[in-house]
């Protein structure tokens, strides 16, 4: 006997119309971008990769609800997948587990990877729900194993009580901090009229957030997973750090990176190091996820370095300016999310070509083009040069 458990049609019919949709609303989006009169290069490459991967997305997501499905036979589950189809054989299976809004069937072999179905998503789950429940042994689920593994840690306390006050006290700083950094990093992108306090609470919340996972000894997560009893410090890392760089990369013009890149690398070599060796001694570091969460967590403090290091070499740079004139070319205006004012500047000192300088609405108003304007040149703290223009 052999029965296919798969996507309900209504729902497949929904996901085939929708994406369709979406796919026509990113080739005409793309198709007024590269027809519009502000055509550039660097942002037409962006544009194409962004939109590309959205629709290569799209495509995947139709192949899947329409290939994907999970083949009950005599002895064995067959996984239908976009690229591949797994199987695993019913003597293999330890048993199976509820997690996430899934239903996991976990093969004894660890090196065997489990076979998953999405509960309540497919056509007659509680008919696959009572027969596998009739079939195999529950586990334990990962909440409920996480949980057993903080009460018995010797680390976080002498008994059971002192390690789940441990962990009841622990959950409630990350909250606060994570808390703490949605606000800080919005206010500061959206609302900088604290600017040099903004940026310097943005640097710390993140080195705060990651010398409380580092202290830790394994109870704080790098990421956010749904229902595991141990607290994160997802959004302290992730939040600040990426409004940090955005709001430091549209405010700083540098002239020269090579001595920034001798800072990030240094950097950035500590941060992997420290992170890498912590997880490595407290979680699975074979799980995909435990992987994922480190690259993850390393990009978005590549990103805080970036912001870090530019912020302070211009907040707290006390070099001597030098002034240089430069003449206005070209004007013009990018618009998309935010509106972004461009002035064209011949070439000045030593750059080998014409550059485009955001500047403020008032600044773009009120200059012409032929006019001259004024380029403020400093070394900076770190000897990272920038400049900036009359405001």
């Amino acid at each position: 006997m052999q029965q296919e458990y798969r996507q309900p049609k209504g729902s497949r019919i929904f996901v085939y119309v929708f994406l369709s949709i979406l796919i026509g609303v990113f080739i005409f989006l793309g198709s007024l971008y590269f027809t519009s009169s502000n055509f550039n290069l660097l942002y037409a490459f962006i544009v194409t990769l962004v939109l590309g991967g959205l629709i290569f997305g799209s495509v995947i997501g139709i192949i899947h609800t329409k290939k994907n499905r999970l083949i009950v036979e005599n002895n064995r589950f067959i996984k239908v997948n976009v690229f591949t189809n797994r199987i695993l054989e019913f003597k293999e299976i330890k048993g199976y587990k509820f997690e996430n809004n899934l239903l996991i069937y976990v093969p004894a072999d660890n090196k065997t990877k489990p076979i998953k179905t999405s509960a309540g998503h497919i056509e007659r789950y509680w008919e696959l729900k009572e027969w596998t429940i009739q079939n195999f042994n529950q586990l334990d689920n990962e909440a409920d194993v996480e949980i057993k593994e903080i009460l018995n840690n010797e680390d976080y306390g002498t008994d059971d009580t002192e390690r789940d006050n441990k962990l009841q006290r622990v959950k409630k700083r990350t909250k606060v901090l994570n808390i703490a950094s949605w606000i800080a990093g919005i206010s500061m992108f959206a609302f900088p009229y604290y600017y040099n306090l903004q940026i310097t609470i943005c640097i710390l919340l993140p080195i705060i957030g990651l010398i409380m996972y580092l202290t830790s000894k394994g109870l704080i997560r790098l990421d956010e997973k749904p229902k595991s009893p141990r607290p994160n410090i997802h959004a302290t890392i992730f939040v600040p750090s990426l409004l940090l760089g955005l709001r430091i990369f549209t405010d700083v013009n540098v002239l020269d990176y090579t001595n920034f890149w001798q800072a990030a690398v240094v950097i950035m070599i500590v941060y992997t190091t420290l992170i890498v060796k912590s997880t490595i001694k407290h979680f699975d570091i074979k799980k995909a996820s435990t992987n994922l969460s480190i690259i993850i967590t390393l990009i978005f403090l590549a990103i805080h370095t970036y912001g870090s290091i530019i912020s302070t070499n211009v907040i707290l740079d006390r070099s001597v300016e030098t002034t240089y004139k430069a003449k206005v070319i070209g004007k013009h205006i990018s618009t998309g999310k935010t509106t972004q004012y461009y002035l064209e500047l011949e070439r000045w000192d030593s750059q080998e070509e014409n550059k485009d300088v955001v500047v403020a609405k008032s600044t773009y108003d009120n200059t012409t083009e032929g006019n001259s304007v004024n380029i403020y040149l400093r070394n900076g703290l770190y000897g990272i040069p920038y400049y900036y223009l009359d405001e």
